[in-house]
């Protein structure tokens, strides 16, 4: 059987104006078994973590649950940081403590 490599695809696609959203799942999870429609599998029981794979347009976003597009070591740098200014800045506040 051959490999079919789907990056090349869907760039071949992508380069004659064929604007595609692509995304792989991964189903061997317990939450995703059995399968009976894979309509309503998608919809009720998979979750953001089965999500391995997503191209947008010829692009990849997502590559094996990783972004490729951002920066996430930065984001969440950026997020942490944000959320030791919230703490600060609810100190002294009549707001519950933790």
């Amino acid at each position: 059987m051959r490999k079919i490599d789907f990056t090349q695809i869907i760039t071949i696609l992508a380069n004659v104006g064929v604007v595609i959203g692509l995304v792989f799942l991964t189903l061997d999870s317990p939450h995703a078994v059995p399968l009976y429609n894979v309509y309503s599998q998608i919809v009720y029981a998979l979750e953001a973590s089965d999500v391995n794979t997503v191209f947008v347009g010829g692009r990849p976003l997502l590559l094996n649950r990783r972004l490729t597009t951002l920066d996430e070591p930065a984001i969440l740098a950026r997020a942490r940081a944000y959320g030791k200014r919230v703490v600060e800045s609810l100190k002294g506040s009549s707001a519950p403590k933790n």
